[in-house]
C-alpha cells in the first residue's frame, strides 16, 4: 500500500475488518501499518465468492468478525 490510498487510510477512524479467501494474499502486515483498527479473518478452501462456496464457515466467520467489533 503505498501512494493516495495508505493516506486514505490514515484517516479512517472505524474498524476495518475483512473477511477473505486464502486464494489472494492479502499484506496484513502492511495494511496495519496504515490502518489503525484492523483485523482480518480466513476462509480456508474457497475462491472468490466464499459465501456461496463455504456458506456455513462463511456465516461462522462473518458473526466472529462482526463481534469483534466494538
Amino acid at each position: 500500500m503505498s501512494g493516495k490510498a495508505s493516506r486514505v487510510y490514515e484517516s479512517v477512524n472505524v474498524p476495518v475488518v475483512l473477511v477473505n479467501a486464502r486464494l489472494w494474499p492479502t499484506n496484513s502486515e502492511k495494511n496495519k501499518k496504515h490502518i489503525k483498527d484492523y483485523s482480518i479473518y480466513y476462509i480456508e478452501d474457497s475462491g472468490h465468492f466464499p459465501m456461496l462456496e463455504k456458506p456455513n464457515e462463511f456465516n461462522t466467520i462473518l458473526m466472529e468478525a462482526v463481534k469483534s467489533v466494538k
